[in-house]
């Protein structure tokens, strides 16, 4: 599958923003784990969740050159597809990590803003990717995926806890005997 075609399809950038949700949530048991909250329609998706977030100084050496001539140094997250999100025609993260904000935001693969802020939101990562056009229709994340797919890591036990789930305003629900989700 070439780059392209993943950039331009919400499900499979959702299965993978979820996935690394998951990931992150297993790291930290303990931790209540917060709300999801997923947006989408024909040329934007907005992901939220309750991450740990990433810390600005992770952030910046993953992105800002050290000097003119050398490349950012390490990753941004061994969790979250972030890199490859970054060649999206708009590419925006903002991560809430111990009351500050880091906002990264790339248009077409170019950095266009960095900046940190105090901030007192819940830890956690907002990824939003926009899109200059409209995406075909199998393309857009619809309310039976987010069922779907969250339906898919509970029978797996791979989804710790029972996080709260939105889409597009609308309460993904469990159902009484907790193993199924539907839409309210």
């Amino acid at each position: 599958m070439s780059n392209n075609e993943y950039l331009n399809n919400q499900r499979m950038i959702f299965q993978d923003l979820l996935d690394a949700t998951i990931k992150e949530y297993a790291k930290s048991p303990d931790k209540k784990q917060g709300d999801i909250t997923i947006g989408a329609h024909g040329n934007v998706l907005s992901y939220r969740d309750s991450s740990q977030g990433i810390l600005a100084g992770v952030i910046a050496r993953a992105v800002l050159p050290v000097t003119e001539d050398s490349e950012p140094e390490g990753v941004i997250s061994d969790s979250y597809p972030l890199k490859s999100l970054m060649k999206s025609d708009v590419f925006e993260l903002h991560s809430f990590h111990n009351r500050v904000c880091t906002v990264l935001r790339y248009e077409e693969g170019e950095k266009k803003e960095f900046h940190v802020y105090p901030d007192t939101a819940k830890d956690g990562l907002l990824v939003h990717l926009e899109w200059k056009t409209e995406l075909t229709q199998n393309r857009i994340l619809t309310i039976n995926d987010i069922v779907n797919a969250i339906k898919h890591k509970q029978k797996g036990n791979r989804l710790p806890g029972k996080p709260d789930v939105w889409f597009n305003g609308i309460f993904v629900k469990y159902t009484d005997d907790k193993t199924n989700f539907i839409a309210k």
